[in-house]
């Protein structure tokens, strides 16, 4: 009998977990399309799409995975992470990750932060790609503003030290 429930408790979470009959679950669109006219240049992860605080300023920036694909045409791609000064127009590339056109992971390039910004010029790709961004970074402020606050807050929790916690608690 003991076998029994363990079955059916097992049996009703995997049915629970299915769509329903005749309901299809509808697939993630985890990146969007960036247009150049009426070509697609590249997308743009959605879910990585996020602000951040600038390291040496007191500037909220904007980061996002974007990936590419080489002229050739074989499959392979690659995934750039930018972060974007929103009211310079300038952007960074942080991070490369170079995969083959069977999604193995070839090469990883980490950029120094202190590297020079690149400006972003008018009727470029990088113009293409930064209205892309900060569009849907727009259209979707509410979401990405509340996630930074609860990240930078819970920064500012992890980074306390005991000096600071004593002081909290006395109240100084």
């Amino acid at each position: 009998m003991q076998t029994f429930k363990w079955f059916f408790i097992i049996f009703l979470f995997f049915s629970a977990s299915l769509p329903a009959a005749g309901q299809e679950s509808a697939p993630s669109q985890r990146y969007e399309n960036i247009m150049a006219g009426n070509t697609v240049v590249a997308l743009f992860d959605k879910e990585t799409l996020r602000y951040e605080k600038a390291t040496y300023q007191n500037e909220q920036l904007l980061g996002v995975w974007i990936k590419t694909f080489p002229s050739d045409n074989d499959g392979s791609y690659n995934l750039n992470r930018y972060l974007f000064r929103l009211h310079e127009r300038e952007m960074i590339l942080v991070d490369t990750l170079e995969y083959s056109s069977n999604g193995e992971l070839l090469r990883q390039t980490s950029h120094p932060y202190t590297s020079a910004w690149t400006r972003i010029f008018p009727e470029t790709v990088s113009e293409a790609w930064y209205i892309a961004v900060t569009q849907y970074a727009k259209n979707n402020a509410g979401k990405l503003q509340k996630e930074y606050k609860e990240r930078m807050n819970g920064n500012e929790k992890n980074n306390r030290n005991v000096f600071s916690v004593v002081a909290n608690f006395l109240g100084i």
